[in-house]
């Protein structure tokens, strides 16, 4: 087997099976030499089934070893279920445990590791009770102040990841987790399920379609070396989901509009856009990410300086009527 990543090895947690029950041993130190090393344990139960997709389910799970009301949210992959690309729970550990530092706990759902049981992978993962922005949208557009709260913040994480050499490569509204919700929204990019680093060996001499039908972007040919359009994927998701907090609805729904826009050269939709009042502004930064081609979208860097993203998230208040002069 090759060598795990540090980041990767260092996150596993000790683990075993006990009267049902996943027990964690973690080692800590006091403050005397009697108390050099202690251990501790935490045992957490099984309770609901929160989703699952293609790669694994997700359960909650609730520690019975605490006062404290402590639950987690814990991915499952079994292992013969990757096929040939059994290191992707490596690249989504790696993801996760990097971006569960402090300093992006505020862009991201954290981690507190990860363990192996039998022939599967068990990723553990901040719970957050009112799930993702998907369910949390049902099809409806909301207003631009509350679209551009949620851009700006995902945005943030996105030039994080990018920073550190990493792409997400499947960002949507089922994978942004929320925090708190109207009126003032607070989310977290989650799932890293088929994320990677600039570092690995990333083959480009052929179109690799990556994602998920409405976010993917339309993909390049031949081999690049070109940071703009390794990381241009994540800067089209990232419009798609603009467009659709706006308009609730996708730009490019099926793969024949896609290929009107791309490579027939049909004009950008932006009908739905007009239709929900959305300003020039706002209208220009889903354009400049929804570029067909890679190299003419925005940067992580250029998209945070765009006008709407540095206007200020005030709400726009009414203008007091004017005060008649006597």
């Amino acid at each position: 087997m090759p060598r795990l990543p540090d980041l990767v090895s260092d996150s596993k947690l000790e683990t075993d099976l006990v009267d049902s029950c996943t027990r964690h041993l973690f080692s800590e130190t006091g403050s005397s030499l009697s108390t050099r090393r202690l251990f501790r344990e935490e045992r957490w139960q099984r309770r609901d089934l929160l989703g699952h997709g293609a790669y694994g389910m997700v359960h909650l799970e609730k520690c019975i070893t605490s006062k404290e009301n402590k639950v987690r949210a814990v991915k499952e992959i079994t292992k013969g279920v990757l096929g040939g690309v059994r290191n992707s729970w490596v690249h989504e550990v790696e993801a996760l445990v990097k971006f569960s530092h402090p300093k992006y706990n505020h862009c991201f759902v954290s981690s507190q590791g990860w363990y192996e049981l039998k022939n599967r992978i068990f990723v553990t993962m901040e719970f957050l009770e009112l799930g993702d922005l998907q369910s949390n949208l049902n099809d409806e557009p909301l207003s631009e102040f509350e679209a551009r709260q949620i851009t700006r913040q995902v945005l943030e994480g996105v030039g994080y990841m990018h920073d550190n050499g990493f792409l997400h490569q499947d960002l949507k509204p089922s994978n942004i987790m929320v925090v708190s919700r109207d009126p003032d929204w607070f989310v977290k990019i989650g799932d890293f399920g088929i994320s990677r680093r600039l570092s690995d060996d990333i083959d480009t001499s052929d179109p690799v379609y990556c994602g998920t039908l409405g976010y993917m972007a339309p993909q390049f040919n031949g081999p690049t070396t070109s940071l703009q359009l390794l990381l241009s994927p994540d800067m089209w998701s990232l419009g798609c989901i603009a467009y659709k907090i706006l308009t609730g609805a996708l730009p490019f729904p099926q793969l024949r509009h896609l290929f009107r826009y791309c490579v027939l050269g049909s004009k950008f939709p932006r009908e739905p856009l007009h239709t929900c009042k959305v300003s020039d502004r706002g209208q220009d930064f889903v354009l400049r990410l929804l570029q067909a081609r890679p190299e003419h979208r925005m940067t992580a860097v250029s998209a945070t300086r765009h006008p709407w993203m540095t206007a200020s998230l005030d709400p726009v208040k009414p203008r007091p009527p004017p005060t008649r002069s006597r």
